[in-house]
């Protein structure tokens, strides 16, 4: 599993998380009407705790979506330039097969 997969992963999983958490506080909206011995403090402060929440899933979702972004950029840098490398050891290649075959036909080169 290389870098990116991994990251794509753990990218979704905070997606997951994310609905999970909308979930629960689309059901926590209605517990109030719900729960009439509540007390009104508790409820005020588990909205703001989720709000914390949601806060934090999104910095960690923003944050896994650059380091995605960075790995996709350097991966297509490396392979351009494994490309260009590449090109040029088989131009070498092709050069030095030429001489080995020029060397061994016994012809000089002019």
């Amino acid at each position: 599993m290389s870098i990116c997969d991994m990251t794509l992963a753990i990218f979704f999983l905070c997606v997951v998380y994310c609905r999970t958490i909308n979930f629960v506080l689309r059901h926590l909206d209605q517990a109030p009407r719900k729960m009439a011995g509540v007390h009104r403090e508790t409820v005020q402060k588990q909205i703001h705790q989720d709000w914390a929440n949601r806060e934090y899933i999104e910095v960690i979702t923003a944050s896994i979506k650059r380091i995605t972004d960075f790995l996709n950029s350097f991966d297509m840098s490396c392979r351009s330039k494994l490309a260009v490398l590449n090109e040029k050891l088989t131009t070498l290649e092709r050069r030095i097969e030429y001489l080995e075959a020029c060397v061994t036909k016994g012809e000089t080169l002019t």
